[in-house]
């Protein structure tokens, strides 16, 4: 590799080297965002495939720059690669109680979230030996299992050294159709023969290239399967947790991004839920929602709710969720827990937005569309759309709100919000809540604050009257604490000094 080519930084990366993890290595130089190795040069037979890995990010190297294509892959070391090519989720595991593979050491994650997929088993006697090297029959059965390849029997057998009755036979036949691999010769498939860095990296890019990723709609869901479009794919056991027929209301409508291998639904990377509930009946608040019920379930991926009357509930989101301006009257969560950012998004259709939150009358506050946050964990808001009003109820804890345009924030008594910042945009802000900080970026916007909020620190622009800001001022200065991080003139307590006049009112 050319010297003049080198970037040298660092980087905290897992690396695949000699039974152990490289935490910290200099990044080499890139060729179309992928990390070139000095010893996998074009031309090599392994360099395509440890390219596309490297870009992808499923296999790093070594601190001195090397990927060792020839050296041993040991078990361990093979559960990180696939369970990164996978995109298997390592947070939510349970423990398959191996004993050489305990909580908290290298490979426990990958192994316990291969072990959960059922693709990986161990060995009778409860270990799985994660520092033995991978032969070529247990790589077959992995690939296999884990790229959803059908088993079937080895029929016309080419290969001398396997039996059709061996327990990793049905598995080759799928990756001889597949051209993942055909064999060390025509007449050898070599099972007990170790598998290398450079050949693991091979299969891997092989298998990752029957991924098809798909946008269809969803049609119809059974116990089993889903509908997308005019094609049906099975569902896996963590996905009927939340792609099941109690959603279908929910769900039937909705645009879904996701990866598929042959007939498997292996990804969802997005979807967007375009059904729509109706207004409630008889005080009956969210009785005639359409809900999302997750079960419970982590999603790694981007919700968009892009219909109204929508409930989400007992759901982890680790993507993002979009709110877009299709939420004319009310979307509800109950126990939601977003890892990205809450987003409004304007869906190209006019909302019933109210103008002006500083005198607003109750009939305004009906048009407007409400988002109610119960029992959930946020960790930012961002909303560019006018009029939305969001309320945050029961034990909704959020850390940072971002507004930049009009809208109103209202807290249930007991519930915090950490920071609040209005920026360029929001121009009538009504807030009754009650906020730890709250950054004005500009004086140009009209602030209300209602009889229920407590402000505990203001910070507003320099040269700017807090009383021209907000414009109930006089009525709510008690509940502003500090502005600008000292205390507010305004209500704190005059100095009593003595002099001649005899000593204070007390001394009197």
């Amino acid at each position: 590799m050319n010297n003049s080519k080198k970037v040298f930084i660092s980087a905290l990366a897992a690396s695949l080297a000699g039974g152990s993890i490289v935490a910290v290595q200099p990044a080499q130089a890139s060729e179309n965002g992928a990390k070139v190795f000095s010893d996998v040069k074009p031309g090599d037979l392994y360099y395509d495939a440890v390219l596309s890995l490297s870009k992808s990010k499923i296999i790093t190297g070594y601190s001195d720059g090397t990927y060792r294509p020839y050296e041993k892959l040991n078990r361990g070391q093979a559960a990180v690669l696939l369970t990164r090519a996978l995109g298997l989720d390592k947070t939510q595991v349970k423990n398959p109680g191996f004993k050489d593979v305990k909580v908290g050491s290298t490979y426990y994650n990958e192994v316990a979230a291969l072990a959960q997929f059922n693709i990986i088993e161990g060995y009778p006697d409860k270990t799985f030996k994660p520092e033995q090297p991978i032969s070529r029959a247990q790589m077959a059965k992995i690939i296999a299992i884990g790229y959803k390849l059908q088993e079937e029997d080895l029929v016309d057998n080419p290969f001398k050294d396997v039996n059709a009755k061996d327990w990793y036979a049905t598995y080759i036949p799928a990756l001889i159709k597949n051209k993942i691999t055909v064999g060390k010769t025509p007449t050898t498939f070599s099972p007990y023969d170790t598998v290398s860095r450079g050949q693991m990296a091979l299969f891997i890019h092989r298998s990752e290239q029957m991924k098809r990723v798909i946008e269809s709609k969803v049609m119809n869901i059974t116990a089993d399967s889903i509908l997308l479009g005019d094609k049906t794919y099975k569902l896996n056991a963590e996905q009927k947790k939340w792609l099941n027929v109690s959603n279908l209301n929910a769900l039937k409508g909705a645009v879904l991004k996701a990866t598929v291998i042959g007939d498997e639904l292996v990804a969802v990377q997005s979807i967007q839920l375009n059904a729509n509930g109706k207004a409630s009946e008889n005080g009956a608040e969210y009785k005639n929602h359409v809900v999302l019920n997750g079960g419970g379930t982590a999603l790694d991926t981007n919700i968009i709710i892009n219909g109204d009357y929508v409930s989400l509930e007992n759901l982890i989101i680790k993507g993002n969720l979009e709110i877009t301006s299709n939420v004319k009257n009310s979307l509800y969560t109950n126990k939601l827990k977003v890892d990205g950012k809450i987003t409004t998004k304007d869906s190209g259709v006019v909302s019933a937005a109210f103008d002006s939150l500083a005198s607003t009358s109750d009939k305004q506050v009906e048009k407007a569309p409400t988002v109610i946050f119960n029992n959930s964990t946020i960790q930012a808001l961002e909303s560019a759309i006018n009029g939305f009003h969001f309320k945050f109820a029961g034990s909704t804890s959020i850390r940072q709100i971002t507004l930049s345009a009009n809208a109103k924030i209202e807290g249930e008594k007991g519930i915090s919000l950490e920071s609040v910042t209005l920026a360029s945009g929001a121009l009538q802000v009504s807030i009754d809540a009650e906020v730890l900080l709250l950054q004005l970026q500009e004086a140009k916007g009209k602030l209300t604050l209602g009889n229920n909020a407590k402000v505990n620190n203001i910070t507003i622009p320099k040269d700017s009257d807090i009383k021209a800001i907000i414009q109930n001022y006089e009525q709510v200065k008690n509940l502003i604490t500090k502005i600008d991080g000292e205390n507010n003139p305004d209500t704190s307590t005059p100095s009593t000094g003595g002099g001649s006049g005899g000593g204070t009112p007390e001394q009197k």
